[in-house]
């Protein structure tokens, strides 16, 4: 939630205990008081820093998200796209809401594990 990492950057607040943080890079600027700039100039790194800093598994949002862990452990999601889980919707056009996913989150979950009888 975008409002929970204002706080956490500004110390209002701390990072729970299994948490995982999911900046887009303006916010992971802010955890890290640098420039969204320097996020998207070396975003591995970034991501590396906020999980270590916040001890929380972190997912840099944006093309190839990123995905590190406070143990130094980093991933990059190569089938990522802008509107996250929606490469399926993403062929209706752009403008989505979190609600429109559901439907395809679901039908995307049937045809990979289909419900035995």
């Amino acid at each position: 939630d975008a409002d929970a990492l204002n706080l956490l950057a500004s110390g209002l607040c701390s990072v729970p205990e299994h948490c995982i943080l999911t900046p887009h890079p303006s916010e992971a600027a802010r955890l890290l008081n640098i420039s969204t700039a320097q996020v998207q100039a070396d975003r591995n790194n970034t991501a590396l820093q906020i999980a270590d800093r916040y001890n929380a598994i972190t997912v840099l949002k944006g093309h190839h998200s990123l995905i590190a862990t406070p143990e130094g452990e980093l991933s990059c999601v190569k089938r990522s796209h802008p509107v996250m889980a929606g490469e399926q919707l993403a062929k209706q056009g752009r403008g989505l809401v979190a609600s429109d996913m559901c439907l395809a989150i679901r039908l995307l979950l049937e045809e990979h594990s289909p419900c035995q009888a």
